[in-house]
């Protein structure tokens, strides 16, 4: 069947525009479903299906260049998955194999949907636009809003602070306001600063405000420390990116740039202080390092160090765990079980990991999420999961990294790409230091879509050319 032209190929196209579209609804779902502790959520569902299609169209349907090392990759990728059950039936029968699965889909989604993202671009041209992800992240924050002024949302902590929407997890929505946000703003910079001869109505320039608008809502109502960070130091990098451009050449989209990249620095500013963030910092996290601080002041016995309910009392009552424990909010402390059980297991486990349910021979409970995605791979999915994964990830990030440090100044002259390169990093910073990113498939698909459209960049001269004009020329 010929897939490159006409009906189909554009069919194709609005297919994976919709899917990617929907993920928010989707994910809306997904949180209803484990809310009422069902099984499986339509989020598993629909990923591993789509993950099979995809896999099966860069087997037998796509032609392009790199295509036997990218089926090479993942058929390693699926090999390994398969290898993965088989441990688990070995080490605790059916019942704990099928209760691993659904995490094992959740954390090797990303090498699949990248895959099929460059396969799709390769072979048929398609590339998902800064549009498309720009509806997204507006839905993820119009929610979280409308959540937040009619009551009916769900928190993000325990304590009842910071707002999500009717999502799930707070984590996954701050890593997706993070990353996306860069990529809603330099679309509104698009149509904010376009002229008259590209016709852009008001109702378009009017939407392009809101839009900046509701995504600082999300960054500062969600109450995490990421999602704040990242959108304000993007909003202060668009301010130098504007000064210099209007150094080298002053037009009016870098004057709109930097006009509303001011305003939106005041606004996130502002709000940090009635933010649910602030709230957090101040009766959580200041309390706790007062609190480490005066123990350390304190001299005390051997004996009166304590000892019982700790993994690993050594480490976890020195100063410097303490403190690096309290500032990633426990992170370090609920993954020392996982890493304990992991240290007493077998070779094979080391190899194919842990996974993520108990065993009953199991002295401490392995269940509690590893914040982190790095050690999550490594004590989960063993050496080797950890070895599939990231060293292609690591590769392509070099290769995106050396290629914008050469061709830094054509690199930097560009918005769209420098925009692009912030997301992609602060999406691996966060998937480093705080997790639910890679391993969280409504996350890691941004990732992986941002890393391939970095990549298409890199390697089409046409449309990074393109891409190197003036903001007022972008808005097609």
């Amino acid at each position: 069947m010929e897939i490159t032209k006409g009906k189909t190929r554009s069919r194709i196209f609005l297919f994976l525009n919709i899917f990617i579209l929907c993920h928010p609804i989707l994910d809306v779902l997904t949180s209803l479903a484990a809310r009422i502790e069902l099984p499986i959520t339509p989020g598993v569902v629909v990923r591993t299906l789509f993950m099979g299609i995809g896999f099966l169209y860069v087997l037998f349907l796509s032609k392009f260049k790199h295509k036997k090392i990218c089926v090479a990759y993942l058929i390693a990728v699926t090999v390994y998955c398969v290898l993965f059950v088989v441990n688990m039936y070995i080490m605790g029968g059916l019942g704990f194999a099928v209760g691993n699965f659904p995490e094992l889909i959740k954390a090797f989604y990303f090498p699949y949907i990248a895959v099929t993202f460059y396969a799709a671009y390769c072979h048929l041209g398609y590339r998902v636009s800064d549009k498309v992800l720009a509806l997204v992240v507006f839905q993820y924050v119009f929610m979280i809003f409308i959540g937040f002024v009619t009551g009916t949302g769900y928190a993000a902590y325990s304590n009842g602070r910071g707002a999500i929407g009717w999502f799930y997890a707070g984590n996954e929505v701050s890593g997706i306001v993070s990353i996306l946000t860069p990529i809603a703003m330099l679309v509104a910079f698009r149509y904010l600063s376009a002229g008259k001869e590209k016709k852009v109505g008001k109702p378009l320039k009017i939407f392009s405000a809101l839009m900046i608008l509701f995504c600082c809502f999300g960054a500062c109502y969600v109450g995490t420390k990421v999602a704040f960070i990242t959108v304000t130091v993007y909003v202060g990098c668009c301010i130098v990116w504007s000064i210099a451009a209007l150094i080298a050449n002053r037009t009016n989209a870098n004057i709109m740039v930097l006009a509303v990249s001011a305003v939106t620095c005041v606004i996130m500013v502002g709000s940090y202080f009635v933010s649910p963030l602030r709230a957090n910092i101040d009766t959580v996290m200041k309390p706790t390092l007062e609190n480490i601080q005066e123990e350390e002041e304190e001299e005390l016995d051997e004996d009166e160090i304590e000892q019982d309910g700790l993994i690993y009392p050594e480490f976890q009552n020195g100063k410097f765990y303490k403190i690096l424990n309290a500032v990633m909010s426990n992170r370090i402390y609920f993954s020392l079980p996982t890493i304990k059980q992991f240290e007493e297991s077998g070779m094979l486990t080391k190899l194919l990991g842990i996974g993520y349910r108990d065993l009953p021979t199991y002295e401490h409970s392995i269940e509690k999420a590893i914040e982190i995605d790095a050690l999550a791979y490594y004590y989960r999915h063993g050496i080797v999961g950890a070895v599939i994964m990231y060293i292609p990830l690591i590769s392509c990030l070099v290769y995106i990294i050396v290629r914008f440090i050469k061709k830094f100044k054509e690199s930097f002259s560009s918005l769209s790409c420098c925009t692009y390169f912030y997301a992609l990093m602060m999406g691996i910073a966060i998937s480093t230091f705080t997790g639910h990113t890679l391993v969280a498939p409504a996350v890691s698909i941004y990732v992986a879509v941002l890393l391939v459209n970095m990549i298409i960049r890199e390697k089409n001269p046409e449309l990074k050319k393109q891409e190197m004009t003036s903001l007022e020329t972008c808005c097609d």
